[in-house]
Parts: C-alpha cells; structure tokens; sequence
C-alpha cells in the first residue's frame, strides 16, 4: 500500500516539486526582508551554487518563546506550522551512547524553528 502511494507521487513529481516551489517563492517573497528587518526572524538562506528542491519553508524565531507564541498565533488562525525536529543527541541512545558532547547549533534550531506548510 506504502509502495502504491509513493509510485504515485513519483508519477506527478514535477507538479508536486512545481507546487512547492511556487508556494515556496510565495512565502519568500512575502516574508523576505519583512521579517527579518521588523522581527528578527531569520529566513531560509538557498547559496548560489545550490539548487533550491523548496520541499521546506521554515522561521527561525529568536527564542524559543518567540517560535511557541507564533506556532500558536498560526494555529489559532488555522494555520499548521510546527516545530521541525528533535536532535539527535537528545535521544535515548546518544544519551546511552554518547559522549556528552555539546551541539549547540542544533539545540538551538531545534529550539527556534518552525515549518510553514507546503500544500495549496
């Protein structure tokens, strides 16, 4: 059934890519400079070298705070952002595993982002 489905998505792979990068350039444009110059809120960053596959539109928010208090704004407004992930390091195997190192950079990502939705 699991294969089913995605067989079909890989049949209408250039909408569905097409879809997303048109949403994508939609919140860039929307956003760009708004946020980061009113709000402090950073946006996706796609180097020149690089080609941008727009699976993803995320914030970084500057605090924690900041990212739970927009989540719940959005989601009060019917909007679904959440947060993105948990690092690695923090689960049970690391912990069980691991050295203890530190991994600031994903900590605080893991912190402050959040995923806008990429559906019409």
């Amino acid at each position: 059934m699991i294969a089913a489905f995605l067989y079909a998505q890989l049949e209408n792979l250039e909408d569905i890519q097409s879809e997303q990068r048109e949403l994508w350039g939609r919140y860039d444009g929307s956003f760009r400079n708004q946020l980061d110059r009113n709000y402090g809120v950073s946006l996706p960053k796609v180097s020149p070298f690089a080609t941008n596959n727009a699976n993803m539109y995320y914030l970084v928010c500057a605090s924690p705070k900041e990212r739970d208090d927009l989540i719940a704004y959005l989601q009060a407004e019917d909007i679904m952002a959440v947060f993105h992930y948990l690092p690695l390091h923090t689960s049970n195997f690391y912990q069980k595993e691991g050295k203890g190192a530190a991994f600031i950079q994903a900590d605080y990502y893991s912190d402050c982002l959040l995923r806008l939705p990429l559906f019409l």
